[in-house]
C-alpha cells in the first residue's frame, strides 16, 4: 500500500526525496520477498549451479584416465589441450598451463551437453586428492554462460564420471535474479545431459535461505527436476520443472503459481 506524505509549505524538497526513497526501497524489499520472487531466485540459483557444474565437468573430464597422481603438471597440460577440442567453433576456447595451474579463455563458445554462449576466463588450480582424484580450485569473474553471468569460486573434486563441488559462487541468473550460494552439490552426466543434486544456502542482500535442488538439463531442452526453498520465516516453496518452458511453484503458506523459464540458459 502506498504511503502519502503531507508536505508543509516550508518542508525542504530533499526531505521529500528522502522519504520517497525510503518508501520505494521498502516496497522493493517487499516485492523481493514474495513467494514468486523467492521461487524465481531459487530457479536461477539451481540452473546456474547446473551450468557451473556442466562447465567444470567439461573442463576436467578425463583428467585421471592415464596420468599418474604424481604428475599434476601433466594433468594440467592435458586439461589445457583438451579445452580446445570440446568447444566450438574451433579456436573459441584456448587453454594454457603453467605448473599446476590451467587458464582457459572462452570466446562465444558452444560446448558439451547444451553449454552455449560461454564467454570469459576460467582458472583452475590443481592438486591431487584422495585415491588419485583431481581437485581443482576454480575461479572466474563476470563469466557468461548463456543468459547467466557469474563469479565462480568453487572447489571441484573429479573422479571418472563424477564431480563433487563445494561452491561459494554468486551471479545473476537467466531470470534476472541475483544470488550468492554457499554449499555442496554433485554432478553426473551422459553424452547429452547433466544433473546437479545438492544443497546450499542462498542469500539475497541480507536475507539467507536454504535451497535443495535436483535438476537435469539436456541439449536443446528445458530443465526437469525439483527445487525446494526454505525461507527465514519458515515457509517452504517447492518448484517443479517438467521439461516445458514453465516453472510451477507451491508454497507451504498456501500460495501457488507459475512463471516462464529462460530455457537452455
Amino acid at each position: 500500500m502506498a504511503r502519502h506524505v503531507l508536505m508543509s509549505p516550508g518542508m525542504p524538497s530533499k526531505s521529500l526525496l528522502f522519504l520517497s526513497l525510503v518508501t520505494t526501497l521498502a516496497a522493493c524489499n517487499r516485492r523481493e520477498d514474495t513467494d514468486v520472487a523467492i521461487a524465481e531466485t531459487a530457479v536461477d540459483s539451481a540452473t546456474v549451479g547446473n551450468a557451473e557444474g556442466s562447465l567444470l565437468a567439461a573442463s576436467l573430464e578425463g583428467a585421471t584416465n592415464t596420468v599418474a597422481p604424481a604428475a599434476i603438471e601433466d594433468v594440467a597440460a592435458m586439461i589445457a589441450a583438451a579445452a580446445g577440442q570440446r568447444f566450438q567453433p574451433a579456436g573459441c576456447a584456448v587453454g594454457t598451463s603453467s605448473g599446476n595451474t590451467v587458464t582457459i579463455a572462452y570466446s562465444g563458445c558452444t560446448g558439451p551437453r547444451g553449454l552455449r554462449a560461454v564467454d570469459g576466463t576460467l582458472t583452475l588450480s590443481l592438486r591431487v586428492g584422495a585415491g588419485g582424484a583431481i581437485v581443482a580450485d576454480a575461479s572466474a569473474t563476470d563469466f557468461q554462460i548463456g543468459d547467466a553471468v557469474l563469479d565462480i569460486a568453487s572447489t571441484a573434486t573429479y573422479t571418472p564420471g563424477n564431480l563433487a563441488v563445494s561452491t561459494t559462487s554468486q551471479g545473476v541468473g537467466p531470470l534476472g535474479r541475483s544470488f550468492e550460494h554457499v554449499g555442496d552439490y554433485t554432478v553426473a552426466w551422459t553424452s547429452t545431459c547433466v544433473t546437479v543434486d545438492g544443497a546450499w544456502s542462498t542469500s539475497t542482500g541480507d536475507v539467507a535461505r536454504s535451497t535443495t535442488a535436483d535438476v537435469m538439463r539436456c541439449i536443446d531442452e528445458c530443465p526437469t527436476g525439483s527445487i525446494s526453498r526454505t525461507t527465514i520465516r519458515g515457509r517452504v516453496i517447492t518448484i517443479e520443472l517438467d521439461g516445458t518452458d514453465t516453472a510451477r511453484w507451491t508454497s507451504s503458506g498456501g500460495g501457488s503459481g507459475s512463471f516462464p523459464l529462460a530455457c537452455g540458459l
